[in-house]
This record gives structure tokens, sequence and C-alpha cells, in this order.
């Protein structure tokens, strides 16, 4: 719990959507793929009280044609949008970053939008971080509540992490970390799609990151852009912080997105904050296939990325 105080802090009142912003916020779920320029928006969601109140603040900020694909992950509580044509409702729980790849693969549209269940977005912002992917070939993301970017760097311990910045303006930068991010589903499709980590939570900003440096496409932020998270105090948080589930997903990172020689150097140095019984499941001959068939797309080596970001040998 504590690590989300600070979000906590940050709430903001949200009205319920209008009879007439919910009517339009459903005929814009309903999947048309004739429309060029379209925006598909994916979004995972799991027992979030704010997702009606998310859908139409994207509806209310976006222009032009958009899809919304709505990702349940097995709700038991607060699921009543979005109509059948725009969502995929899951058996069982699998987490929300194989719901984003799911998400990402049904998704029809020119652009892809990944947003959290429980935001509030500005006026015209997603047509602006269109127009910055359309741009520079890559991803294009705004902060979230007050932070404004992030790079890709290796900390002390030796392990890589994306860690807060505050450039000013429209800026390239290493790493994701934001609460909506647009791409080319062209370019998203190239790459392999969103990565299916198999915890339910965390690293997802980091594996994203490596992945795009790993195929040499930009990311890009624009800090006059900002979205805000919308979490109440009287209602349970969608996803509590699950540490064996975080540390798996840190471990599969690296596990996925380095070949053999590289991942020996990782699982050292992983070895020194997770149990073995974690490295192991990392490990797994389904995680193994999926690694290779990610890596095979790859079009920078283990070693260009290392020499890239400084100081990385084994």
């Amino acid at each position: 719990m504590t690590a989300w105080k600070h979000m906590r802090r940050d709430v903001r009142d949200c009205k319920p959507c209008s009879k007439k912003l919910l009517k339009k916020m459903q005929d814009a779920m309903i999947i048309d793929k004739a429309n060029a320029g379209k925006i598909s928006f994916v979004i995972s969601s799991y027992n979030e009280p704010d997702l009606e109140n998310t859908l139409g603040s994207i509806v209310a900020s976006t222009d032009g044609p958009i899809e919304m694909m709505v990702v349940d992950d097995a709700s038991r509580i607060f699921w009543r949008l979005p109509p059948p044509e725009a969502a995929i409702r899951n058996a069982r729980r699998i987490g929300s970053p194989r719901c984003r790849q799911l998400g990402c693969v049904k998704a029809r549209g020119d652009y892809v939008a990944i947003t959290d269940a429980h935001m509030r977005f500005n006026p015209g912002q997603f047509r602006t971080l269109t127009a910055i992917a359309e741009a520079t070939g890559g991803w294009a993301y705004a902060g979230c509540n007050s932070h404004k970017a992030a790079e890709l760097r290796m900390m002390p311990d030796g392990l890589l992490y994306a860690k807060w910045f505050k450039p000013e303006g429209r800026v390239q930068t290493s790493a994701m970390m934001g609460a909506c991010y647009v791409i080319r589903r062209d370019v998203l499709m190239r790459m392999g799609g969103w990565i299916g980590l198999p915890g339910y939570l965390g690293s997802q900003d980091l594996a994203m990151s490596i992945l795009a440096a790993r195929h040499n496409v930009p990311i890009t932020v624009d800090t006059s852009l900002e979205s805000w998270h919308q979490f109440r105090e009287d209602n349970e948080l969608p996803y509590r912080p699950a540490p064996d589930l975080f540390l798996l997903n840190m471990a599969a990172t690296y596990r996925l997105l380095f070949d053999d020689p590289a991942w020996a150097m990782w699982r050292k140095r992983l070895a020194q904050l997770m149990p073995e019984s974690i490295l192991r499941s990392a490990e797994s001959p389904e995680l193994l296939d999926y690694g290779q068939k990610l890596r095979a797309r790859f079009v920078v080596s283990d070693k260009e990325f290392m020499e890239r970001f400084g100081g990385l040998t084994a």
C-alpha cells in the first residue's frame, strides 16, 4: 500500500458520464475497419471503478475515428462497460501485460494507444501524440501526475531502470514511463506487439523501453501534455503490488530480451534480489520459446545495446 500513497494524493473528482456522452462513447466502441487514421485504445481492466469515466474522458478529449478495445481481466466487481463488440473478457486472470498484448493483437486502428483504466486526459492530447508518433516512427507518450519523462539507466546494483527526469518541451528519450502511449500499429507489430510478461503488474515500462531500443524505435515525450490517475479513497486499488509477481516480471524482462550469454550476467545480478525459484520460473519452456521469437526480430544486438547504454559488460 505504501508504494501507492503518492498517487492517492492526486485523486481527481470525476463526475459520472452524462447520457449524451455515454451514447457517444458506446457508438465509438463499434469497430469500423474502414476509417483511416483511427486510434485503437487498448485498456487492461481489473476491478476498475473508474473505467466508465476513463472511456468518457477518451471520447471527450479525442476527435476523429476511435476504437475501444477493453480487455477485462476476470473482474469481480465494477464490470459494467463496454458492450461485447468492444471488449474481451478473460475467464481467468492473465495479468495486465498479457491483457495489453491481447488487445494490441485485436486492435485494427492505424494507431494504437495503450492507457490505464483509471485516467483523465486533456482535450486534443491523443491527436498530438499520434502526430508525434507519425513524424518520428516511434512511441509518443505523456507524463502522468506531474512526472514528466524517464530515461533508461544502469543503477549501482547493475540492473537497468527507467528513472524519472524533468526535461522541458518535446524531447526524445530512452524510456517509457507514463500512463498513455501511442504508436503506429504497423511499427508495434514489427516489434512483436506489447510484451507478454507473466506477472500481473510491474516492469512493463522497462521491458517496452528495452524492446524499443532493440528495434531502434525512438521514444518521444511531450512535457506540455499530462494525464492524471484517478484513484478514489473509498475503492479498492485495481492492482495491489505483489512482490513475487513483480520480481517475476523483472526476471522475465531480462530473460526474454537478451541472449544466453547476457542472460547469464543478468541472472547473477538478479540473484541478489530474488529467490532461485523465481529465476527458474523465468526460464520456463514457454518463456524461452517466446523469447526466441522476440529476439529473432531484433535489429540491435546485445553488444550494441550494451555499448549504447554504457558499462554493461558481462
